[in-house]
C-alpha cells in the first residue's frame, strides 16, 4: 500500500512491546506466531472502518500523525474513505506538493461512493490554487451534500479559483446545516473573507469563527457566536457583532486595537488571548473584563495595570522577549491577581523573578516551562521563593510549583535542578500551604526545529515528582 503511516503504525507501543517480547524473543514460540499475530492485526485493522475515519492526503513529511491515515496521492485516499466504511469522517487535503490532473479526479470519483461528503464531519483544505488542480477538486463540491459537516477549515486559498469558491459557499449554505466552526482567511489572496457576510445561512450557524481580514468585516447575524478568534491588519478595522452577543472566548492577533469591537463585546469574555507585536493595543482605552477568569499574553510587554478583571484565575505568559522598559514604561502586571500562572520562559532571571512579585498576591500554582534546564530553576528564583536569609517567602499561598524543560545535557545540570527544588521544599514545606513540586522533561523534543510555546505545552512530558505532601514520611 502506498500509505505514508500503515495501520500497524497505530498499534499502542504497549501491544507492540508484547508483542516482540513475548513472541520473538521467547523461546518457547517460534516467528510463525508473530507472522500470525500481524495477520490477524491486519484483518482486524481493514475491517474495523473507525481506524480509517481520520485520513490524510498530502505529504507525508509535512503532515504525518500516528493517529491518523497518510494519503500520498488520490488513488489511496479513495481507498482509505472506502474502508472507513459508513463511519464518520475527518478529512484534511494539503495541495502545497501535490497536482490533480482531470484523470485523477475522474479516477476518484469512480472509486469513492458518492455520498462520501455526506458522512464528512471535518474539511480542511490547505494551499488549494488553480495551478495544482485545485479548480478540479472543489468542483466535487458543487451538489455535495454536507448534511454532517461541523467543522470547515480553508487556508492558503489562491488563484483564479472564485467562481468555485462561490459554488462552494452557496452549497454549504444550501446543506451544511450543522456547521459550527469555521476556519478561513489565512493566507488567501482572490477569496476575501469580507464576503462572509453575504452567506447568512453559514454566518448564523456559526459557534467558532476564526478569520484573517484586510478591512471591516460585518458579522451582525452571528447570534450564535460563542468563540472568535481574528487577525486584523491594522488597528483601523472594525468588527460589528450583535448587540446581545454573550461571546465567551476572543482572539485578538496582529495589530490590533481594543477598539476594534463596541465595549459591550467585552463584558461576557472569559477567555482573551493578545497575539501581537504592536504596542498600539495598550495606547487604546482597555475595556474592563468583569468576567474574565483566562488571560494569555502572547505579546510583547503589554502594560496591563489598567486592566480590570477581578474574577481573573488563570494567566498565561508566552512568547515574551521582555525588556527592562518599554518606551521608557516599565513592564507593569501588579493589577492583576490570578491564582494560576504560567510563564513560558523567553526572560532574564531578574525578569521573572520581577513578574513574580508583581503577581505573588494569591498565587497558588506557579508552571513554568522552557527549552533550557538552567532557565527554569535557578539561585535567584529559589532564593525568591524561599525568602532568602529573610526566611520570607516569595509566594505566601503557593500550593503547586510544576517545573518542566527539555531534558538536562548531563547528570549534574539535572542533579542541580533537583537540589535547588529540594531547597525550595524544605523551605516552604512548613512555611506555606505546598502541596507538591513537580519537575518534568519533554520525551519529544525535536532538535531541528523551534516550537511555539503553545505546542511545547502539548508534547508529552515525563513527570518527576520531586516532593508531595501526600507521599511525604517527614
Amino acid at each position: 500500500m502506498d500509505f505514508g503511516c500503515s495501520s500497524i503504525d497505530r498499534i499502542p507501543l504497549e501491544v507492540l512491546r508484547d508483542v516482540f517480547l513475548y513472541h520473538v524473543w521467547s523461546n518457547k514460540c517460534s516467528p510463525l506466531d508473530l507472522l500470525y499475530v500481524c495477520k490477524v492485526w491486519y484483518s482486524t485493522a481493514i475491517s474495523t472502518s473507525s481506524l480509517w475515519a481520520k485520513v490524510t492526503l498530502g505529504p507525508t513529511e509535512d503532515f504525518k500523525s500516528p493517529d491518523r491515515i497518510q494519503c500520498c496521492s488520490l488513488k489511496t485516499f479513495a481507498l482509505a474513505i472506502r474502508r472507513a466504511g459508513r463511519a464518520s469522517l475527518d478529512l484534511t487535503i494539503s495541495m502545497s506538493r501535490l497536482s490533480f490532473s482531470k484523470v485523477d479526479i475522474d479516477g476518484f470519483t469512480k472509486d469513492v461512493t458518492s455520498d462520501w461528503v455526506s458522512r464528512c464531519h471535518s474539511l480542511t483544505m490547505r494551499s488549494v490554487s488553480a495551478l495544482s488542480g485545485g479548480d478540479r477538486l472543489l468542483r466535487l463540491f458543487y451538489t455535495a451534500n454536507f448534511v454532517a459537516l461541523e467543522r470547515l477549515v480553508l487556508q492558503g486559498v489562491v488563484g483564479p479559483i472564485a467562481f468555485e469558491m462561490k459554488a462552494l459557499f452557496e452549497q454549504l449554505e444550501k446543506t451544511a446545516f450543522r456547521l459550527e466552526s469555521l476556519v478561513m482567511g489565512r493566507g488567501s489572496s482572490d477569496w476575501s473573507v469580507s464576503r462572509l457576510p453575504t452567506y447568512p445561512g453559514i454566518v448564523e450557524r456559526l459557534r467558532c469563527l476564526e478569520v484573517e481580514t484586510d478591512g471591516n468585516l460585518d458579522l451582525s447575524k452571528a447570534s450564535l457566536l460563542d468563540q472568535l478568534e481574528v487577525a486584523v491588519s491594522h488597528g483601523g478595522n472594525k468588527v460589528l457583532l450583535p448587540t446581545d452577543i454573550a461571546l465567551r472566548q476572543l482572539t485578538l492577533a496582529n495589530t490590533f486595537n481594543f477598539a476594534t469591537f463596541d465595549p459591550q463585546v467585552y463584558e461576557s469574555l472569559t477567555h482573551l488571548t493578545l497575539y501581537t507585536r504592536s504596542w498600539l493595543a495598550v495606547n487604546a482605552m482597555i475595556p474592563p473584563f468583569p468576567s474574565l477568569t483566562h488571560l494569555y499574553l502572547c505579546v510583547n510587554p503589554l502594560e496591563v495595570e489598567r486592566l480590570y478583571a477581578p474574577r481573573l484565575q488563570y494567566l498565561s505568559i508566552e512568547g515574551l522577549l521582555l525588556q527592562p522598559t518599554v518606551h521608557g514604561r516599565p513592564f507593569i502586571l501588579k493589577g492583576l491577581t490570578p491564582k494560576i500562572l504560567y510563564i513560558d520562559r523567553s526572560c532574564t532571571e531578574a525578569q521573572l523573578v520581577q513578574i513574580l512579585m508583581q503577581l505573588s498576591s494569591r498565587l497558588e500554582e506557579v508552571q513554568i516551562t522552557s527549552t533550557r534546564p538552567e532557565h527554569v530553576i535557578n539561585d535567584k528564583l529559589t532564593q525568591f521563593l524561599t525568602g532568602g536569609s529573610q526566611m520570607k517567602p516569595g509566594i505566601p499561598f503557593l500550593k503547586r510549583l510544576l517545573l518542566s524543560s527539555k531534558a538536562p545535557a548531563n547528570p549534574a545540570r539535572k542533579n542541580a535542578i533537583l537540589v535547588n527544588l529540594h531547597r525550595v521544599r524544605q523551605a516552604l514545606a512548613v512555611q506555606t500551604k505546598l502541596e507538591r513540586i513537580d519537575y518534568g522533561v519533554y520525551i519529544a523534543y525535536d532538535k531541528t526545529r523551534v516550537a511555539l510555546p503553545h505546542e511545547r505545552r502539548d508534547w508529552p512530558v515525563e513527570w518527576i515528582r520531586v516532593w508531595s505532601r501526600e507521599a511525604s514520611v517527614d
